[in-house]
């Protein structure tokens, strides 16, 4: 059977899991120093129950997002999983429930080396047929996830804007009143990590403190940290914030998953100056 062929299979039995999945971090073989600007191969310890409790097939795996830990996303951290990366020998072993090492790229977007040990990712999956849009989004934005900030300055609902081919063919959308997502806008202070012989060795976000510094005014960097206005999220709603490139080449980086409960400013980790972040939400 064809690998896509398994995935719809996959995500068929995904969705009968209900709307969000969410696995267990992810941990390297080895301590490993990436240095900046560099794309690295290391070695995922790939375990079954890092994944989602369905068969265990490439259309499994294909279908799959994952997040970094934050506080390696805002060192400039960021990994790529391939699938194809895992042989047939691995995934049978995966399925007998062994610890299967998975080569992984990780790229290295900032100005210091930085080294990775232990726990990096997470494998998720949300079923984007139950996203919260419309009228659903809205009512959420007043209950179950509350935005510290001006409607139009900090934050906006987004739709789909009709343009004159829409219109001819028929279609029947209001981008205004169907929101899709929605859109936090940065503040003006944006932090890096400044350039050192020593690797950055962090654990954990609040050690951040001690190497992040406030990018001076006027200056644009290819990659930075920004923040949102305040946000509270209740115990059923999660957070996705999509990863694909907009005009400019924009994006942020692997590190999209906001855990249900989460306060406080949600930091970024974005390339080419993306003055804000999208946000899909989803109801557990």
């Amino acid at each position: 059977m064809h690998t896509m062929q398994k995935a719809q299979i996959a995500y068929a039995q995904m969705q009968a899991l209900g709307p969000v999945w969410i696995g267990a971090d992810i941990p390297i073989s080895k301590r490993t120093v990436i240095a900046p600007g560099v794309l690295q191969e290391v070695c995922l310890l790939l375990h079954r129950s890092h994944l989602p409790p369905i068969p265990i097939t490439r259309g499994t795996l294909h279908i799959l997002n994952w997040s970094v830990r934050s506080f390696l996303a805002q060192s400039g951290i960021e990994p790529l999983f391939y699938q194809i990366n895992l042989s047939a020998k691995k995934l049978a072993a995966l399925r007998d429930g062994k610890t299967v090492p998975v080569p992984i790229q990780v790229r290295n977007y900032g100005m210091r080396a930085v080294e990775l040990e232990g726990n990096i990712m997470r494998f998720f999956l949300m079923d984007d047929s139950k996203r919260l849009r419309g009228e659903e989004l809205r009512s959420a934005v007043s209950t179950d996830f509350i935005i510290e900030g001006t409607e139009g300055i900090d934050w906006n609902f987004l739709g789909v804007e009709m343009d004159d081919e829409m219109k001819r063919l028929g279609w029947d959308y209001d981008g205004e009143k169907d929101a899709l997502s929605i859109q936090l806008n940065l503040n003006k202070h944006t932090y890096y990590i400044p350039p050192n012989n020593e690797p950055v060795r962090i654990k954990s976000r609040q050690e951040l403190t001690t190497v992040l510094v406030e990018v001076p005014s006027g200056i644009h960097l290819p990659f930075s940290i920004g923040e949102t206005c305040t946000v509270r999220l209740s115990e059923h709603i999660y957070g996705v914030i999509p990863t694909t490139g907009y005009d400019g080449g924009g994006r942020h980086i692997r590190s999209p998953l906001i855990d249900a409960g989460f306060q406080g400013k949600i930091r970024t980790e974005t390339c080419n100056g993306l003055p804000f972040i999208e946000l899909f939400l989803y109801r557990k």
